[in-house]
């Protein structure tokens, strides 16, 4: 039986958190409830909960910060301006 998901405050906002035990991985979900948007990876199952809510948490505010949601990491920094990408939106790599 899947447990319910957890909801948790983060520096993001209001965070939903599943974590789906699949076989030999766990799929972690994540639902940022203000803007609607879910990422998902998956872990190793011997890992703790812990490990695997602060992964999700950390590629929810990359994802955020990517689409210009979130401005501030935790730290409380401004994000780069000068970053080595050729545009905000262009998501093929980095530009070398």
């Amino acid at each position: 039986m899947t447990p319910p998901p957890e909801n948790t405050a983060s520096e993001v906002g209001q965070v939903i958190i599943e974590m789906i035990p699949q076989g030999h991985y766990v799929k972690v979900v994540a639902f940022h409830v203000s803007s609607l948007i879910e990422v998902s990876l998956v872990g190793d199952p011997r890992q703790p909960e812990s490990t695997l809510r602060r992964l999700a948490l950390r590629k929810m505010r990359f994802v955020l910060e990517k689409k210009g949601l979130l401005t501030h990491h935790k730290t409380g920094g401004q994000k780069m301006q000068n970053s080595p990408r050729a545009k905000a939106g262009d998501s093929r790599g980095w530009v070398v």
